[in-house]
């Protein structure tokens, strides 16, 4: 037994020296080439800056205030700022929905404008016609009861031609 022991604290003893030069030396890293653009900054793999977050934050406290306002005009700012300062930023497909979904909603409250409009014309043009159609229903009410009137008096001086000529008739044969 003292002899694993022994093979024990030497393996041991192996791998923490191993460990402690591996960890004691360095290797430099490349510095990081400076982006053309000043506005462009590059983050590691890893290393995420919190002006991207800080960007991302700002464009969802914009939307959470807007509200009622029709149009998400500061918030898409923020996210399109995020996403040309910041390329490699996590937020970057979360800004790019958050834009489009905020262009899809200003195209929608434009469409929903030009139905409200088309609406109202549609209304007004409604009402018009309805003006037109009780005009038109006037005017034939008066043209009816003017004709049964005119029927009615057809009517008598049918009868009283009628009257006529059978007084005519018995002349006629008083006469012969």
């Amino acid at each position: 037994m003292p002899d694993i022991t022994r093979q024990i604290l030497r393996l041991t003893a192996a791998l923490l020296l191993a460990l402690l030069c591996a960890c004691a030396q360095t290797v430099p890293r490349p510095a990081a080439p400076l982006p053309s653009d000043p506005h462009v900054l590059q983050e590691g793999l890893f290393n995420f800056s919190s002006e991207d977050t800080d960007c991302f934050a700002r464009g969802l406290d914009f939307l959470e205030n807007e509200g009622a306002a029709p149009e998400g005009g500061k918030a898409r700012e923020a996210f399109a700022e995020l996403l040309a300062k910041y390329p490699r930023s996590k937020w970057q497909k979360a800004a790019a929905a958050l834009i489009r979904l905020l262009d899809e909603r200003a195209r929608l409250r434009e469409g929903r404008a030009q139905d409200g409009q088309a609406l109202e014309k549609a209304r007004g043009e409604t009402e018009q016609l309805r003006k037109e159609l009780r005009a038109l229903n006037e005017r034939l009410q008066t043209e009816t009861s003017r004709l049964a009137q005119e029927n009615e008096q057809l009517k008598k001086d049918l009868q009283l031609l009628k009257e006529l000529e059978l007084q005519l008739d018995k002349r006629d044969r008083n006469l012969r």
